[in-house]
């Protein structure tokens, strides 16, 4: 190739300047695009007042929780029982706890309770396990060794005669003997729905009383209803709970008194949270 003449150099040399001064100029509008000014942020508009109650605001005015309970006799009487049985074969344990739970039904049934009132809740078949001590190879340990089966029958019964039930649980614990198991006994208002009016037209008066109370303490006056909402407390009835081992034996005996139950009263409750409008005097 052909040497380069000066002027060609001096050509070259003022090209290369020309082209690194562009790139200088060029440099800060790119970086400006990179890094652009933040946004203002604008906040959402308040939703009306018709439309708070449903979203994520909350109503704005007086919060209050109204609250009525009141007290009132049980109708009805809720017993869990079952029979309980062991044997070294399936077989055996389920055909003793079937004939137990037999005899139970029938002696319910002989105490006035009607089919019905009758309903399984729970049934199960399971192992009977211990730890046993064996040697083998001259070395002492032990494993789990199945020594027998256990079948278990449960049932939820409804006793609607309150005044009789000592005397059921008396007869199905004569008729089933050692399988018997009693496990707890509650007590319950069957139409619970005949009660609601009154306790929600406590709560709302009390929940307004509140409002007031607030409302003027503060030197303003109570406006409109602006949310209600209601919450209601189940029952909670008084548990009686027996022992499994209750009076099998001498159940069956005539020297020995029925069994005594009381079912006291049970507690109604219904709860309202309300929000009212704040009026300025």
């Amino acid at each position: 190739p052909k040497p380069l003449t000066a002027a060609a150099i001096t050509a070259l040399a003022l090209t290369a300047i020309a082209t690194l001064t562009l790139l200088t100029t060029a440099t800060p509008t790119a970086t400006a695009k990179t890094h652009p000014e933040p946004a203002t942020a604008i906040a959402p508009p308040t939703p009306p007042d018709n439309q708070r109650g449903g979203g994520s605001a909350a109503p704005r005015g007086i919060w209050v929780t109204g609250e009525a309970t009141i007290s009132a006799e049980p109708d009805l009487a809720l017993l869990n029982l079952g029979v309980e049985s062991t044997a070294q074969t399936v077989s055996d344990a389920n055909a003793q706890a079937s004939t137990a739970m037999d005899a139970v039904r029938e002696a319910l049934k002989e105490a006035g309770v009607a089919d019905p009132d009758i309903q399984t809740s729970r049934f199960n078949i399971d192992q009977i396990r211990e730890w046993q001590e064996i040697e083998r190879n001259g070395i002492r340990t032990s494993k789990s060794v199945v020594t027998g089966y256990r079948v278990s029958n449960t049932a939820r019964v409804k006793i609607r005669d309150l005044d009789t039930v000592g005397a059921t649980i008396d007869a199905v614990v004569a008729a089933a003997g050692d399988h018997v198991r009693i496990n707890n006994i509650r007590f319950a208002l069957e139409n619970a729905d005949s009660r609601t009016t009154e306790l929600r037209q406590a709560a709302v008066a009390d929940a307004k009383a509140k409002a007031n109370q607030l409302a003027n303490l503060n030197g303003a006056k109570l406006g409109r209803l602006l949310y209600i909402n209601e919450g209601a407390n189940p029952p909670s009835p008084y548990d009686h709970t027996a022992r499994s081992a209750y009076g099998i034996a001498f159940a069956a005996q005539a020297d020995i008194p029925e069994t005594s139950i009381s079912a006291g009263n049970i507690d109604l409750s219904l709860t309202v949270q309300a929000v009212f409008a704040i009026n300025h005097r």
